[in-house]
């Protein structure tokens, strides 16, 4: 029998929503009303200072009452932690975060970090499907450019199936490379690819963009190169779940290592680096078929995001007596307040 607050119906919506504020309603009964009152299930008793402001609205008495559970469901994880957090907690809250397969990836603050098991708990209740909450603990770091991760609710696991286009890729979150986000880039590379075209697929991690290539285009063949030893083993088995074998070829190692011997010459690159490809444009013309298409990621301030960008685009080219045309750019996702992902599409001739 939960504790009440019970007013005249006239005062029913003006109560809820005061109640809400306070973060005093109980969600999990639902409230009755009679022909004069109706009685809204309290989470706890107000205090003092609660009463006298609620007093200022209404008239109102504080009683038990048998009510019947809710079957309502948060449609947020912020709701859920509306009593664990203070308001300025609240606003802090980042709400936004990246689902891989039944993994979320999420940033918290570090002024709620003593909070992060709130969050991670919330987030599987709101989301079922969800098993594993991982908190993001840093930058990309390292060769292989990793987010340290912390498992902070759910399944202690970083293992995951993610769906994307029609493909399956097993992604380890904490020992890989893998963006969600980048799943409308994948789809919009593939509608631009023409038949028989060779593509280069460096920093190929698990393998999303080749494969989605073998599944949507007609392309001839990609060579996917990887250096980090564990996303490269998961990309060999996301190309048999996939059955892409005949279509690409997984090679693993350092791009500046391994282009040079390839002997190979490329109608189509995708460098989808998170942090770093801007030292692989030698790379990009020596390889570069007459016409080759090249798309170029990389992280950058929000306040002109592409004008570096392209500099060094072009002044390697100069340096390589290679000419560019510039045929596209866009804002990829935003990474943070000051700082964006970008892509620039260009042509080498």
């Amino acid at each position: 029998m939960p504790l009440c607050i019970r007013t005249n119906k006239k005062f029913g919506e003006i109560i809820r929503k005061a109640l809400i504020s306070k973060k005093l309603l109980d969600f999990s009964f639902l409230p009755y009303k009679d022909n004069e009152y109706i009685w809204f299930p309290l989470i706890k008793e107000p205090s003092k200072k609660q009463k006298e402001q609620l007093e200022k609205i209404c008239a109102f008495v504080i009683e038990d009452k048998v009510l019947s559970p809710s079957e309502y469901r948060p449609k947020s994880f912020k709701e859920i932690l509306r009593e664990k957090l203070t308001e300025k907690e609240a606003e802090q809250l980042v709400t936004s975060f990246d689902v891989i397969g039944d993994i979320a990836v999420i940033e918290i603050p570090k002024e709620l970090e003593n909070k992060k098991q709130f969050v991670g708990e919330a987030i599987l209740e709101v989301h079922p499907h969800i098993k594993t909450v991982a908190r993001i603990c840093g930058e990309h770091t390292g060769d292989f450019r990793l987010r340290p991760i912390e498992i902070i609710a759910g399944e202690k696991r970083t293992l995951t199936l993610h769906k994307e286009s029609g493909c399956l890729f097993k992604v380890d979150v904490a020992n890989t490379y893998f963006s969600p986000r980048l799943s409308f880039e994948r789809m919009r590379i593939a509608r631009l690819i023409k038949p028989n075209e060779i593509i280069g697929a460096w920093f190929a991690g698990v393998g999303p963009f080749p494969i989605v290539f073998a599944k949507h285009t007609k392309m001839k063949y990609a060579i996917a190169i990887e250096l980090n030893p564990k996303a490269y083993s998961l990309l060999v088995e996301n190309i048999k779940i996939n059955k892409s074998e005949n279509r690409i070829r997984p090679l693993l190692g350092d791009v500046r290592k391994i282009v040079p011997k390839l002997n190979e010459k490329f109608d189509r690159i995708v460098m989808p680096m998170p942090k770093g490809a801007e030292d692989f444009l030698d790379e990009v013309f020596a390889s570069a078929n007459n016409g080759c298409k090249v798309h170029f990621y990389r992280f950058a301030d929000t306040k002109n995001p592409f004008l570096d960008s392209e500099k060094k685009i072009s002044t390697a080219a100069a340096k390589n007596k290679r000419f560019v045309v510039f045929s596209d750019k866009r804002i990829v996702r935003s990474v943070s307040a000051s700082k964006v992902q970008i892509v620039i599409d260009f042509e080498v001739r």
